[in-house]
This record gives C-alpha cells, structure tokens and sequence, in this order.
C-alpha cells in the first residue's frame, strides 16, 4: 500500500487545543497491509512533529486493522502536553474567622441561645488573619506539531493591604490592633471603628467590640452590646443590656420596660431613658426625661431640661434637672453626694472591723485564764488580728477623705420639687410635702442642716418647713466610720506626721 491509498482512507482530527491527533482508517481497505511507517508517514504528511507520535498506540492501530478487517479503526495517535496555567494569588482567611452562621431554628424546647450568636468578626492585635498565598508558576506547552503553546502567568492577588495588617515574609498577615475585620471592595483591613447600619437584633447577635460602635438603627430586646471603646446608638435602646467602656450617646434614648441596663464608664447623652438601670462613671446628660429608674452616676447630673419622675438617683458631686417628681407624687428617691458603690465598701469595712473587735475581745477574754501553752496560741491569734489593723486604717482614712470630697454636692432644680419626692443627704432625709418652685438649691449647710435656697443667695431655708424629716437607714454614718479611725484597734496613722 502506498502512503496516498492510506491518506485517502484515513483522517487526522486535531484537538482543539492541538494537544492530540485522533488517527481514524476507514474500513474500505481491501487485502491492503498497513504498516506502522505508513501511519508515521500519513501522520508527518499532515505536519506533525515524529517525536509527539505514540509509536504503541500506532502499533495497536496496526493490529486493530490486522484482527478486525472491514472495521473503521482509530486511535489517539500523536499528543503534546497541555500548557499548566498559572493560578492566581489569593487570600486565605483563617479558618477561626469564617463569618459565623446563624444558628439553625431548633424545636421551642431547643438549648440553642439564639441570642448570643453574632455575625461580627472581631480580631486581636498581633492575630494572623490569613495567608496571602502568591501566584503559582506557569509551563508552556507543546501541541502535536512540536510548537509552543505558551501558558497564562497567574495574577497576584486583587487585594490590598491597608497600615492596619501587616504582611509577613512567610505571607501571613497580622493585624496590628484590635478592630473589626474587613475584606470587601478588594481590600483588606482591621477597622477600629464598627459600624452598624441597622439594628442589633437577629441579624446581628450580640456585639461585642474592643473598639468604637456606631448603630445606625436600635438595640432590640435581650440583646447585649458591649464596647470597648465610644458608643452611639441613632434609634432606640429597648430593654436590652449595654457595657461601654468609654461615653454613650443615644440619639432618642432607651425604653427599658424595667429590664435594660446600661453601664457607661466616663459620659452618657440620651434623648430620655425609661425603666432602665443606668450606671454613668462621670457625667450624665438627658434632654427630656428619665422614669422609673435607677439612675448611680458618678460625678454630675446635667441635664437642665430634664424631668425626673419615679425610681432612684444619686450622684456624688452635683445635679441640674428641670422638675423632680410629678403631680401624681410618684415616689422618687434622690440621693445628693451619694456613691452606691462607695457606701457597700464602706459597710463592707465596718462589718469586718466589728468582727475583728469582737474576736480580739473574745481572745483576750480567754487569755485571762489560759494556760502557758493556749496563751501562746492566743496571743499569736491576736498578733495576726492586730496585723491587719494598718491596712484596714488606710482604706478607712481613703473612704472617709472619698465622703468628704463628696460633702459639698448641690441639687439645682430649674422649675419644681413636686410632693412625694424625696431628697436624702448622708443619713439625713427630707420628704416633701409642699412642693419648692425653682430654680431652688438643696444642699448642707455649715451647721449640717438639710437646706434649700435661691441659687445664688446667701439665704438658706431649712427643708423641715416643706417636707417631713426622717433618717435615710441605708446611708453611711460617717460618725460611725471616724470613731473606728479613734480607737486602738487600728494601730497608728500611716498619714501620721
């Protein structure tokens, strides 16, 4: 057979890629011998490349003809090598900073607390964040006519790294500070500040953030917010509970129902809080209105346009509201220089030295008629009892200079003191009866008087006119703590000169 017989009889069909020759006789070769050098030569007659031919998948190409006459015959007869592209770089975040999924609805009976998922992912400074893997190398092909296929060269990665990470020699990246991670928009980042645009509720989970929060919508019931840094919240605050290490503003305020709490560590400004428990480490600001509350905070209340009707508040050096109470005489308590927290230490202390003075007197009690061997032991009971008399004096001597810088607390109130309220200075009491037209000040005067005057004046009114006067059992006796500073169980002033 000629090699034209065995072109005409056959057809070479190239892959599209031309990484492989499909070799196919046609079965109309009557008592013709095909030979593997024909099939080569049919195989150069179309241009490709000798060393790119599979001689064993010809060889069976061969025999197929052979065993099988009359049968159309094919084979893979030649093929290249695919080009390798290159991949991409990309980012891999660490598994630990997956975006949380909510958890799955259960039975009403499930154990699942469908309150305390978040979906907000909070990082650490120094915490790797991922790997930023580099592109993988590219190899050129070749196709079966011995030409190149030239391969794609990956990309590096479409992300950017802004100061907040840093990227490592080994490719990981590391935040530098706390924050909030973000990847989106082809960059990469540790945010300081979360922003939430709409409200703390399913959506969200509770927050829990080391740095700034700002809510574009409200914190729904039951849930938690607590803030490592600033908070603002635009919508409202309902009986949730809310931590802020920094100040709070709350654009409209907080409707608590009696179960929300909110605890600021430095400022708070509210719209209006209702039926909540609020705790403000220095200064508090409400514009409209706080009831029904129990209100500690921790240096003035400044809220001149405030009405404060129902509940508890106390402050430690000065308060300006608008009216306390309502005409309905809803009971309000109103401690001035007053520190909740304070006053618990105080009788912390005093019930520990009532019970150190008691056993020192017991123990010397016994000593009268103990013998040599108990008197030892009791002596060094009453050596370890007296030990702690030095430390015990400098946190008394700390509380009581506390109390004193507390003495001078002024309550200015801008329109009225209606009946029913009640205005309690250390263990002194006043509830009114008749109600005081403001602006009026309450304060003590030199005499430790309860008073009221106009502010500015030097005239002082006792308050015994307008209210009834009685003691406040769950204040502080400073008289009480300075007798323990006089007596003997405490040893000598470390302030002494």
């Amino acid at each position: 057979m000629s090699v034209e017989t065995l072109e005409q009889a056959s057809r070479v069909i190239i892959s599209p890629d031309g990484v492989r020759a499909v070799l196919r006789i046609a079965p109309n070769l009557e008592n013709e011998i095909v030979t593997t050098d024909l099939i080569e030569a049919v195989l150069s007659g179309q241009g490709i490349d000798a060393q790119r031919m599979l001689k064993p998948a010809i060889a069976s190409l061969v025999e197929q003809l052979r065993t099988k006459p009359g049968e159309e015959a094919e084979a893979v007869a030649a093929e290249g090598v695919a080009p390798t592209n290159g991949a991409d770089g990309w980012f891999e975040r660490s598994p630990e900073l997956a975006s949380p999924e909510p958890p799955a609805a259960g039975p009403e009976d499930s154990a699942v607390d469908f309150y305390a998922h978040t979906s907000i992912v909070v990082v650490r400074s120094g915490q790797v964040l991922g790997v930023l893997h580099e592109p993988t190398e590219a190899a050129d092909g070749l196709d079966v006519y011995g030409t190149s296929i030239k391969a794609s060269q990956g990309q590096a990665a479409a992300l950017r790294l802004d100061d907040s990470v840093e990227l490592r020699e080994d490719g990981s990246v590391v935040s530098l500070f706390d924050g909030c991670l973000d990847v989106s928009e082809g960059q990469l980042s540790v945010r300081a500040t979360l922003q939430i645009d709409e409200s703390v509720d399913f959506s969200t989970g509770n927050v829990d953030f080391p740095g700034n929060v700002t809510i574009g919508g409200g914190v729904c019931d039951k849930f938690k917010v607590c803030v490592g840094g600033d908070l603002e919240v635009l919508e409202l605050v309902e009986a949730a509970r809310i931590e802020v290490t920094g100040s709070a503003t709350l654009h409209r305020g907080i409707a608590g129902r009696g179960k929300g709490s909110l605890s600021v560590a430095v400022d708070l400004e509210a719209g209006y809080v209702d039926g909540a428990r609020l705790y403000v480490g220095r200064d508090l600001l409400v514009r409209k209105e706080i009831s029904n509350c129990t209100t500690i905070v921790g240096r003035f209340v400044q809220s001149p346009e405030c009405s404060v009707v129902g509940g508890e508040m106390s402050f430690r050096f000065g308060g300006n509201v608008r009216t306390l109470g309502s005409e309905a005489e809803t009971e309000l308590l109103v401690r001035i220089g007053c520190d909740p927290e304070m006053d618990a230490r105080a009788k912390l202390l005093d019930g520990a030295l009532r019970d150190i003075a008691g056993r020192m007197e017991k123990i010397r009690a016994k000593l009268a008629e103990a013998s040599p061997a108990d008197a030892n032991r009791l002596n060094a009971e009453l050596a370890r009892l007296e030990s702690r008399g030095p430390s015990s004096r400098s946190a008394l001597e700390r509380l009581i200079d506390a109390y004193g810088r507390m003495a001078g607390a002024v309550l200015r109130v801008e329109r009225s003191i209606m009946p029913g309220v009640t205005l309690a200075i250390g263990p002194q009491a006043a509830t009114v009866r008749q109600g005081l037209s403001g602006p009026v000040e309450i304060l003590v005067d030199e005499s430790g008087t309860m008073v009221f005057r106009t502010p500015g004046s030097k005239t002082m009114t006792p308050l015994a006119g307008k209210a009834v006067m009685h003691v406040d059992r769950d204040a502080v006796h400073l008289d009480d703590l300075q007798r323990w500073l006089e007596s003997s169980l405490l040893g000598s002033s470390e302030n002494a000169a």
